[in-house]
Order: structure tokens, then C-alpha cells, then sequence
């Protein structure tokens, strides 16, 4: 091979078994890199004259390597701070999780809030959580505490006192204010009612955001994340702008804003970080249709199998929905619509069914979309919306799905290979910090068996998903990805020109059983040309 001019390597990765993403030349063995770019991608001899002095060369002895994972759905500053905060996921009891909440408050100054995540009900065999708990615990220390799924709060009497959270309060549209039998508040807020404690909690400093935002960043490196999808305020696009200037930024970061009537803070943040830029662009926006299944809040077209008094929630009326995607359609915005009940989806469906042939270049989304009623899952082709699920969400609400849906609707969750057979765009993400940040576990889940992941009982209750091959779930963690945001011609696989965003895995998912993919480590992680993760 003759040696391109001005393309000699800074790193050169060798004797690899590399899935490429590129159809003309699948796999490979090395990969040159000058700069932030791929410069050649061949066998190990071809690619050995692309070495100098200075060049860093990586013996891949064998292991797996791909394009960097673009998660398609985190939440990047909840995730770092969720690293910091009181931790009750996995909780199986009300002792443990006050246990940690009280640990959490020791360590604390005197009179700071008590803040948290991951508590599950039904881990307290269904009953939610009261404020007499925290209060019990804590005294007149406030405290919120978000359930797993970030759609409910739990807040002591001291927290619903400094936000004015009363029995005379109203529950706002598209929320509620869980009350007892005389009226006063429970503790538990759901949905857009959670808005109402924001003003309360004190908000955080810049040095509070950046180290969430860093330590985020570092967990994302050792996972071989190398670009996210995500929701941020601006203020964290701003730390993640200075951290670029300092050249700490590890990760490409494609933002969304809320979904509002009003689009001149969008119109602004697009024009700031515009969808040119390959490390920090802003052209989504992103609206919730509805709630979560773990919640039952969550928009369905029956009601609960295991709670038939609730069919979930709608937060936007269907009117307002498809005026407000009209305005922000027009003026150019993608738009990532949260739908998880098969209700909520067909309304999205519809609401960008509504929008005329000009949505399926816009790459329009639905995310989460785990229930969709048989005739909806067409609808994804002929609306020309985009996929955007987590196979990881299955491996955590499998444990209670069949009893949330019954046996007729449980064969129309998570319809990753319905969607992958008829052609539909389909992208996956975590969801991190709802979800464990693993892309390992994400292949593990869409592509092997349920047994794999889920105790017996709830898995023979599943056992008729449709499992991706790993090509299609890498494809989906990967090229699609990047195509989902107009950046496919420059990521989301491996070829000469395009940006140097590297996993090595331990080993080669396509020759490994289904069963044994939730193995697999991260080894090396490389971002815009550097090694920034190297396993020891």
C-alpha cells in the first residue's frame, strides 16, 4: 500500500478484528489515525508503513473494535449529579432506603437539602412512599427524592412547606399532587406537578455543574460513549463550551430543548451551538406526551391490568400538541417526542402524521415508544418517524411488565425486531441515569435471550420478544445514531475521513453465545483521535 501524502499516523491501531460500518469493507484489522481523523482502514502489514517517529501504536491483539457507542438518550447533568447524591436504586425496602438517605444527610452541611434518586414502589411491594418517612428520618430537613424513572418526586413536609405545596394547591395540567383522606399532600408528586418544587430547591453553583458535568463525562469514557443525545439547560451547554475550550470535553453532545410554545430560547441555543459543529449542536426539541409504565403514568389505551382505575396520563392536550409541533416544524426544529404508553404514541404518530411529507427529512422521533398497538407500528414508516428506544428498560421493567400490561398486551412491548423487519430508523440509547449506563448491557439485552437478564418467571413471560442480531443492535448504538442527527458522513463508522471516535471491546460480540454478551468489557475508548480510556 503506498503511503498517502500527509497521512501518516499519530495512533495506529493493529492486528484488530474491526466491525467498520461501512457496507464496502466491513471488517478489518487496523486503523490509522492522524489528527482527529481516520486516515486508512486495512490489514495490520498494509497499514504498517503509515508509522513515524512519535507514531503510538496499540496492539489490539485480537480484541473488538467498532465506531464509539452514540448513546441516543441520557440525561447528562442528572447523571452526574446521581453520582453524588443519595443513590436508593435497587432499595428493597423502606429501611434501606431511609438508611441511605440518613447516611446521605450526615455528611451534609447543617441545613443543606437531602437529594436523590432511584426509589421504585415496587420494590415496597406497591406502596408509595409518604413524607411522614423523611420527616421520621430527617426532621425538618428538606428533602426530595426523585422515584427511578425521574417522573415522580418524594418530598418531606419541611420540602412541600418552602415551595408553598398546600392542600389548597391545585394540581397543575398534565400532573398531580398525591393526596391523603383529609386532602393534605402525601409527599409524592407525579409528572408536571414536580415543576412546583423547582422555584424551592436551591439551585446549583457553575462549580456544582461542572463537577457533575466532569464526572459524568469520565463514566461515559469508560463505557465507550463517545457522542450523547441529551436534554441539558443552558447552562450546562455553557460548562460543556469551557470545557471544550480547555480541551476536556470527552464527549460530542447533540442538545435538546424543551419542547415551548415560545421558540426564541431554542431559536437562540441553535444559533449558539449550531448543527455544523461536530462537538457541541442544538437543533432538537424535545416534548413528554406522557409518563412512565413504572409510574402508571404512562398513556394507554386500556387501563392497567394490575391498577384498572388509571389508563395513565397525557400531558399535552391533542390539539395543543399538534399546534405546538406545527410552529417549532416550521421553523426547523427536530423534534423528540417521549411516548411510552400505546396510547402517548399514537398520538405522537399522529401529531407528526399531521405535520405533511416534510417531517421524514426532518429524522422526527418518538422515544421510549415500549407499548405500540399493532396498527401504530406501521404508522413509524409511513409518518417516517425515527425509533429511539432502550433495550436496557427492558431488563429492569420486565421484572413487574406482565403484571402492568396482562398477557394481551405484553407481546407488543418493546417491538424492536417489528420495527428493524418492516425498515424503520432505529436508534438506541440508556437513559442513563434511569437506566444503569451500559451499552454492554444494552447489545446484551436486544440481542440475547431473556433468561439472560430476568428471573424465569418474568422471563417465560417474554420469551417471544423479538432479539436483534448483533450487527442490527450495533448498527442501532452506532451509524444510526449518528445518521439521526444529520452526522452519519462523519461518524458512526470507520473509514478515511471520518472523525476518530474508537471502542475496543474484550472480545468479538459476533462470535460470542447470546447469553454470555453481558460480558463483554470496554477496553479502550478513543474521542477525536486520543486514547481517553485504557482498562488497566
Amino acid at each position: 500500500m503506498k503511503k498517502p501524502a500527509g497521512s501518516a499516523a499519530d495512533l495506529l491501531l493493529t492486528n484488530g478484528r474491526i466491525h467498520t460500518g461501512n457496507p464496502q469493507q466491513p471488517r478489518a484489522e487496523a486503523i490509522a489515525i492522524h489528527g482527529n481523523r481516520i486516515v486508512a482502514v486495512g490489514s495490520s502489514a498494509g497499514l504498517a508503513n503509515l508509522g513515524k517517529k512519535g507514531t503510538r501504536i496499540v496492539d489490539l491483539g485480537g480484541r473488538f473494535a467498532c465506531a464509539g457507542f452514540v448513546d441516543a438518550h441520557v440525561h447528562l447533568l442528572s447523571a452526574g449529579l446521581s453520582l453524588s447524591r443519595a443513590n436508593l436504586s435497587g432499595c428493597p425496602s423502606r429501611d434501606e432506603m431511609l438508611s441511605v438517605l440518613r447516611d446521605k444527610a450526615a455528611a451534609l452541611p447543617e441545613g443543606a437539602w437531602v437529594q436523590g434518586r432511584g426509589w421504585d414502589q415496587e420494590r415496597l411491594e406497591g406502596a408509595w412512599p409518604r413524607r411522614e418517612w423523611l420527616d421520621e428520618t430527617l426532621g425538618d430537613r428538606p428533602a426530595v427524592v426523585w422515584r427511578v424513572d425521574g417522573h415522580i418526586l418524594w418530598a418531606s413536609s419541611a420540602a412541600l412547606a418552602a415551595a408553598g405545596i398546600t392542600a389548597e394547591t391545585p394540581d397543575p395540567a398534565g400532573g398531580e399532587i398525591v393526596r391523603d383522606g383529609t386532602g393534605r399532600p402525601t409527599g409524592i408528586l407525579k409528572e408536571n406537578a414536580c415543576a412546583l418544587m423547582e422555584s424551592a430547591v436551591p439551585p446549583l453553583t457553575a462549580e456544582e455543574r461542572r463537577e457533575a458535568v466532569e464526572s459524568a463525562l469520565a463514566e461515559l469514557r469508560r463505557h465507550g460513549v463517545t457522542s450523547v443525545h441529551e436534554m441539558s439547560p443552558p447552562e450546562v451547554l455553557r460548562t460543556c463550551a469551557g470545557l471544550r475550550e480547555e480541551g476536556r470535553l470527552s464527549v460530542r453532545v447533540s442538545a435538546w430543548a424543551p419542547l415551548e410554545e415560545d421558540l426564541s430560547q431554542a431559536e437562540r441555543l441553535r444559533e449558539q451551538y449550531p448543527p455544523s459543529d461536530p462537538m457541541i449542536r442544538m437543533e432538537t426539541l424535545k416534548g413528554f406526551v406522557d409518563g412512565t409504565l413504572g409510574a402508571r403514568t404512562a398513556a394507554m389505551s386500556d387501563p392497567y391490568a394490575d391498577e384498572p382505575s388509571t389508563s395513565g396520563m397525557l400531558l399535552y392536550d391533542e390539539e395543543g400538541l399538534a399546534r405546538i409541533l406545527r410552529r417549532a416544524h416550521r421553523s426547523g426544529f427536530q423534534l423528540a417526542l417521549h411516548a411510552i404508553g400505546d396510547r402517548a404514541v399514537h398520538v405522537a404518530l399522529s401529531a407528526l402524521d399531521g405535520l405533511g411529507g416534510g417531517a421524514r427529512a426532518r429524522r422526527h422521533r418518538i422515544e421510549h415508544a415500549e407499548v405500540v398497538s399493532a396498527g401504530d407500528v406501521s404508522r413509524f414508516n409511513s409518518v417516517g418517524a425515527v425509533a429511539s428506544m432502550q433495550p436496557g428498560q427492558l431488563a429492569s421493567d420486565g421484572l413487574w411488565l406482565a403484571r402492568r400490561l396482562g398477557p394481551g398486551r405484553l407481546s407488543r412491548a418493546f417491538p424492536w425486531r417489528a420495527l428493524v423487519d418492516q425498515g424503520t430508523p432505529l436508534i438506541f440509547g440508556t437513559d442513563w441515569p434511569i437506566e444503569p449506563l451500559s451499552p454492554v448491557r444494552t447489545l446484551a439485552t436486544a440481542c440475547g435471550p431473556a433468561r439472560a437478564f430476568l428471573p424465569a418467571e418474568q422471563a417465560s413471560g417474554l420469551a417471544d420478544q423479538g432479539r436483534l442480531t448483533v450487527g442490527e443492535a450495533l448498527d442501532a448504538m452506532t451509524r444510526a445514531g449518528a445518521w439521526a442527527t444529520f452526522e452519519d458522513g462523519i461518524k458512526g463508522s470507520l473509514s478515511a475521513g471520518r472523525l476518530a471516535d474508537i471502542v475496543v471491546l474484550s472480545a468479538d460480540p459476533f462470535t460470542m453465545p447470546p447469553e454470555a454478551l453481558g460480558e463483554l468489557t470496554v477496553d479502550l475508548t478513543v474521542f477525536d483521535g486520543r486514547i481517553v480510556h485504557a482498562r488497566e
